[in-house]
């Protein structure tokens, strides 16, 4: 039976420890990294989310106003203090503002579809009482 040991290895046990140890603050250093960017993505997404709540918050009171608008406008052409050009532009703008294609426009512009698994659903959706009314929070 022999057994074999070096008496002056040169260090190099000493240099293996500090390797690992090197080792091991890189791997701490990378893991802290990947905290914060996990962090820092769920801040922009919290913070697109709320983005996309107001704006679709914003388009329901334009869509309302349009309305209004549009009522008001056909009530003073009727009484004859209004003109035919006032009732068009404002059909054009409550018509504008309730289409289909601007509100998918909007809705997909902004990061929430993606967040909630939304992305690619049917237009019922989008619709008002649906999943995207946001008025009720």
């Amino acid at each position: 039976m022999n057994l074999t040991m070096p008496l002056f290895s040169g260090f190099s046990t000493r240099e293996q420890e500090k390797e690992s140890l090197a080792a091991l603050r890189g791997i701490e250093a990378r893991k802290n990294s990947v905290k914060l960017q996990v962090v820092k993505d769920v801040k922009f997404a919290w913070l697109g989310i709320r983005e996309a709540t107001d704006r679709i918050l914003s388009t329901e009171k334009e869509v309302a106003a349009a309305g209004e608008n549009q009522a008001l406008a056909m009530g003073r052409y009727q009484e004859g203090v209004g003109t035919i050009v006032e009732v068009t532009d404002a059909q054009a703008q409550h018509w504008m503002r309730t289409r289909p294609t601007s509100r998918r426009y909007m809705i997909t512009r902004s990061p929430w579809p993606v967040l909630t698994g939304l992305w690619g659903k049917s237009e019922k959706h989008f619709q008002r009482g649906g999943v995207w009314n946001c008025s009720k929070h």
